[in-house]
């Protein structure tokens, strides 16, 4: 381009200044914002920077890294991020007479007319009835660990007894600390913030202590996210296929087990239930007339590649990187003339430039610290053939143990309904199998570089193949009875997983804690043993956390203090492969009396209550 083009759009801006350009101003106020942040608090950049060097050279030399303190991650983030927000900025203001051109819409696709039915709209608030009936249970139940690891270490705070001993105290974080602790992967910023926001705003309200659970509260920005996931995904089958295919969507969302399962969850799994759906609406309205074009949908394309990859970037960006792909793809295939298709396809770039300034001002901290870890958080799972036929099981029937009718009819028929959408529909079956495929590399790249993998990052899947299934089976010349048959015949094979999912906790801390003070009535020396101990204290602050030590140990200390003993852990397989000794001991009735043995939705989260019996 020749340099009288740059500085027209520069001599142009003011004039032409409207809420069109407004990803201009955006940007360069994230780029501040990000400088703010980075210049405040103790140290410096360069400090920082110093730091992250250090930590990473103890990863290379074969060490664990780690070094790398997370309020110094903020600074070298955020300074990091303010310089790449603002060359990008600085492109898009010189270029933003030319992304911002106006005649872009479509030429050759164009939606149908859908007019606005009551009974869709009455069928879909029924579904979303049932989903609530369903997730409050769920809801009201215990947190599990990845939860209360969220609420302890970055939501709210922890019980921390003083340095010189004494009663323990609860300590409250901020919202740095929520936004950019990321010691583990376990904070999921996209539903630590909101949560922390109405966990703040509620317990203003209500009045309640700081420190104590409530789980509904905590677990509500997650519970929100599912039940507008499950009308977003209507809306988009409905744009895609009809009133029909929206309606059989709506109730195949409300009854899946997964997304019950995911859909309560206090982290970001269930948030991309609403979020896919979201920007997958948003890419096919912007790119189809009647309406195409119009900058809402365009912003919201912007937003949802942005909160995608803040759910969860190792999927997502994958994702991300696919859709993009899609739309170059819708560009060409629905404009005839050149310089249309280079002005869209400038204007996708512009926003997905705008959504990633905002996600490295989000999220850059975080990924700094990730990069000093090392080796001590690749606990996951690898993608072998075994784990991957599980994770068809999941998304299948929502059960760990595949349930192959359900797993059959479900993902056979989706991914069809995927491949052989209405053609008669501008772009619906280009934007399905461009999120199929976007999932695919993510897959391929996990299983060739062997990273770890949990069946869950795929929960973005879900309502795409519940689009794909529903516009199959509402298909013209497909007998209307089909649809009703299919949605009662999975809601059939779904109901073990959802029986075991609404009467139970995940796992039931909670209930734990309260069986240990109604035994011990508050004279009792009540210890956490091993993994998830130190979430047990949530709930029981009085708790002796006892992760890592010998249980004789445990034994004397009880014995000196002169009180009775009781302990309670979980995840009794993941002790027996590595404490097989003590957990036979654990079970020797002569020596330790079982008290409660408490189920949770897998019988790895079953929590168990023993009182030792005292020296023999």
């Amino acid at each position: 381009m020749r340099p009288s083009y740059f500085l027209s759009s520069l001599r142009d801006l003011p004039r032409r200044m409207g809420p069109v350009h407004g990803a201009v101003v955006v940007i360069f106020v994230l780029a501040g914002l990000a400088w703010w942040v980075a210049s405040g608090g103790k140290g410096s950049p360069a400090a920082a920077w110093e730091q992250f060097r250090e930590a990473r050279a103890a990863i290379d030399g074969d060490g664990e890294g780690g070094g790398f303190e997370w309020r110094a991650s903020v600074r070298l983030g955020n300074w990091l991020a303010a310089v790449v927000t603002t060359l990008i900025g600085a492109v898009a203001l010189v270029t933003v007479r030319w992304w911002a051109a106006g005649g872009t819409s479509a030429s050759r696709w164009v939606r149908p007319s859908r007019p606005r039915r009551l009974r869709f709209t009455v069928l879909v608030l029924g579904a979303l009835t049932m989903a609530v009936f369903l997730r409050m249970p769920l809801a009201r139940g215990s947190m599990w660990w990845d939860e209360l690891w969220n609420f302890r270490y970055a939501t709210v705070g922890e019980w921390k007894a003083p340095k010189d001993g004494g009663v323990k105290e609860f300590r409250e974080w901020d919202w740095a600390r929520a936004f950019w602790y990321y010691g583990k992967p376990t904070n999921h910023p996209v539903q630590t913030v909101p949560g922390k926001l109405v966990e703040k705003s509620w317990r203003l309200v209500a009045g309640y202590p700081a420190g104590e659970v409530r789980e509904v509260v905590l677990r509500l920005p997650v519970l929100v996210g599912g039940l507008a996931g499950i009308v977003l995904t209507a809306a988009l089958a409905r744009r895609w296929a009809g009133d029909g295919a929206g309606v059989v969507a709506a109730w195949l969302m409300a009854l899946h087990p997964w997304l019950l399962r995911y859909g309560v969850d206090a982290r970001s799994y269930g948030m991309t239930v609403w979020i896919v759906p979201m920007t997958l609406l948003a890419g096919w309205e912007a790119l189809t007339p009647p309406g195409g074009g119009r900058w809402r949908w365009w912003w919201l394309l912007a937003c949802g590649f942005c909160l995608l990859m803040w759910a969860h970037v190792l999927s997502h960006a994958a994702l991300c990187a696919g859709l993009y792909v899609t739309g170059i793809f819708a560009i060409r295939r629905a404009n005839p003339e050149r310089a249309v298709r280079a002005r869209l396809v400038a204007r996708l770039t512009a926003m997905a430039g705008l959504a990633a300034c905002v996600f490295l001002v989000l999220y850059l901290p975080c990924l700094l610290q990730a990069l000093c870890w090392g080796e001590r958080n690749q606990d996951g799972n690898l993608l072998t053939r075994a784990y991957f036929l599980e994770t068809l099981a999941q998304m299948g029937s929502g059960a760990s143990v595949a349930e192959h009718p359900a797993v059959a009819l479900f993902l056979v028929l989706a991914v069809l309904g995927c491949l052989l959408g209405r053609a008669s529909v501008p772009g619906a079956r280009l934007w399905m199998c461009g999120t199929l495929a976007g999932f695919g590399v993510f897959l391929g790249v996990v299983a060739v570089s062997g990273g770890y993998f949990y069946h869950r990052f795929l929960i973005g899947l879900a309502p795409v193949l519940v689009v794909g299934l529903a516009s199959l089976v509402t298909r013209p010349r497909v007998p209307w009875l089909v649809a009703p048959v299919v949605v009662i015949g999975l809601g059939f094979l779904w109901m073990p997983a959802l029986q075991r999912l609404t009467s139970r906790s995940y796992c039931p801390w909670r209930e734990t804690a309260a069986v240990m003070r109604e035994s011990g009535a508050g004279k009792a020396f009540c210890a956490g043993y091993g993994l998830g101990a130190n979430m047990l204290e949530c709930y029981l602050p009085e708790l002796v956390d006892w992760r890592g030590k010998p249980l004789e140990a445990l034994l004397a200390e009880a014995e000196a203090a002169g009180k009775p003993l009781y302990i309670a852990w979980a995840y009794h397989r993941y002790h027996e492969s590595l404490q097989p000794e003590e957990m036979k001991r654990l079970g020797d009735v002569r020596e330790f009396t079982p008290v409660a043995q408490l189920p949770g939705i897998e019988e790895q989260y079953d929590c168990r209550v023993v009182r030792w019996n005292g020296r023999r």
